[in-house]
């Protein structure tokens, strides 16, 4: 998806330097894949970024000199990006009366939810949302923490992960729980 972003100098004499910064740097064209134009004697300058990405958030600034002063104006870029696994759960293997973790990990913009759920019945067909408990806490970075595992733990679980911006991710696990 192309898009622009145009700074227009309104007043103040000539001549004028204009450049742009993301972040508080220097805007590297090339590591952007981005081009800046310039039009009526610098008072004009637009940042087109040809296919936009999650590296192009952040914080632009379009900053114009002249020999008296300098002017800038600076605003927030946010590219929404569908979730992505940074960690994406798999079966494991436990032990009864041991704690045990299923990571599930994933980033996006805005960061996605995680919601876990666990199949039930036999063969498994349904799967019922799991609510963090004394037994079973689902962690701030999305993964499922059982502090003591139980045989009745056993079984397979969903970890869903969503941001509301394209699909969203899921993944079937087994947890499988061995006796002492």
């Amino acid at each position: 998806m192309l898009t622009a972003v145009t700074c227009i100098v309104d007043s103040g004499d000539g001549p004028l330097t204009t450049r742009w910064l993301k972040d508080g740097q220097i805007l590297m064209e090339e590591e952007l894949d981005a081009t800046v134009m310039y039009a009526q004697e610098g008072r004009v300058s637009t940042l087109t970024i040809k296919e936009l990405a999650y590296k192009h958030n952040g914080n632009y600034t379009c900053v114009t000199t002249n020999d008296v002063a300098t002017g800038s104006y600076s605003a927030i870029l946010t590219v929404k990006v569908p979730p992505r696994w940074v960690l994406e759960p798999s079966d494991i293997i436990a032990v009864s009366g041991r704690p045990a973790k299923i990571s599930c990990q994933a980033d996006g913009v805005p960061h996605p939810h995680i919601r876990w759920k666990k199949a039930t019945g036999h063969p498994p067909e349904q799967f019922k949302t799991i609510v963090s408990s004394s037994h079973v806490h689902i962690l701030v970075n999305g993964s499922l923490n059982f502090p003591s595992i139980e045989p009745s733990d056993e079984g397979y679980y969903l970890c869903e992960a969503n941001n509301g911006v394209g699909l969203g991710l899921s993944t079937v696990v087994k947890l499988t729980v061995h006796s002492k």
